[in-house]
């Protein structure tokens, strides 16, 4: 449609006098500058929104370096190094592999016999060293009276 238009607009018309040729070329003029303020306008406000959009970017990809710092923070300070190695992905030699259906990571449990007291910890609530363990064997607990 926009060739059309300028194919109108550049096809050579008879004029009566040349009074009529200048006014019909002003307005040819002035409808070919508001189509290029349109555009040159339309061009700034996409250049606005590409910025807006490459900002928020930035800013979801600051907010997830952070979140990944605190968890590989976490996971340094409580998983031991040889049991840390086993839940990176598969490429880097663990076991954790991304399930696409699921859109989920999928690790596999250790079966180890520290994995199974660190279950047993986690259940009681708190953390307890071996003597609270062998103490709670000795001791009997407390009768309860009733009244």
């Amino acid at each position: 449609m926009n060739e059309q238009e300028e194919e109108k607009l550049n096809v050579e018309e008879r004029y009566k006098d040349v009074a009529t040729e200048v006014k019909e070329k002003t307005r040819k003029l002035h409808k070919i500058w508001a189509k290029y303020q349109q555009a040159k306008s339309e061009i700034k406000d996409m250049e606005q929104e590409a910025l807006r959009e490459h900002t928020e970017m930035l800013d979801t990809i600051r907010e997830l370096n952070k979140q990944l710092k605190l968890k590989e923070f976490v996971i340094s300070s409580f998983i031991p190094p040889q049991y840390a190695l086993l839940y990176d992905d598969v490429e880097q030699g663990g076991r954790a592999v991304w399930d696409e259906a699921r859109e989920a990571w999928i690790i596999p449990g250790l079966n180890t016999r520290k994995s199974n007291r660190l279950r047993e910890r986690r259940a009681s609530g708190r953390p307890e060293t071996e003597l609270s363990r062998e103490m709670k064997m000795v001791q009997s607990p407390p009768s309860l009276q009733l009244i």
